[in-house]
Formats: C-alpha cells, structure tokens, sequence
C-alpha cells in the first residue's frame, strides 16, 4: 500500500514538473520551419471502445501530456467520443492542484528521505 502511494505521488509530481516545463520557450535563436522541417504525424492516438454487456460505452483514452503541436488538433473520431461522452473522469483536478499549494506541498514530501 505504501509503494502504491508513493507511485500515485510521484505522478503526480511528474505531471506537475511536465505542466511546469512546458511553458513559453524563447524560440528567436531557431531557424525558421522549413516545408519539410515537421513531417506530417502518422500516429494515432489511443482510444478504446469498451462495451459491457447491457451495451453501455466507456471510452479510454490513452492521453499525452506533454506532446508536440503537430498532435493538435486531435482526430475527427477523439474529439466526436469526447464531446458524446456524458461524463469524463480524469487522474487529477489539474485545475484545483495548481491552486492549492497545500495539496502540491502534500505531494512532494514524501518524495523527501527524512530519515537521517
């Protein structure tokens, strides 16, 4: 129980690093683009269909969390699932973690070796 702990914590701590990095690089010392400098994206994301029984659908999808431009906007068939979903649940309130430093502080403590 507490390596499961630990893991979700460090996770969490990653996706807060990954939102963190990802921010506005100064871009004015790369060349420009070139017509062949971003090659068409020939990946498709991640996305199961699971159907029980009753026929009641749960889509999973395997998202990105730190991607390159070229993955937006997302395939026709992801956003259609996700804009026809009645619910959507996702690991974390990204929203309500980066507010509440308590919760951030919470989780990056025990990622600290406190004993001696």
């Amino acid at each position: 129980m507490k390596i499961k702990k630990i893991l979700t914590l460090l996770l969490v701590f990653v996706l807060c690093f990954t939102f963190v990095a990802c921010g506005n690089a100064d871009d004015s010392n790369k060349p420009a683009p070139t017509a062949t400098a971003t090659p068409e994206s020939t990946s498709k994301p991640l996305l199961y269909k699971v159907t029980d029984s009753e026929g009641n659908i749960a889509w999973m999808f395997g998202s990105i969390h730190a991607g390159r431009a070229d993955f937006y906007p997302l395939p026709d068939y992801v956003m259609n699932a996700y804009n026809n979903a009645d619910s959507l649940a996702v690991e974390i309130d990204i929203i309500a973690f980066s507010q509440d430093i308590t919760l951030q502080t919470d989780a990056l403590s025990v990622l600290v070796y406190s004993d001696g």
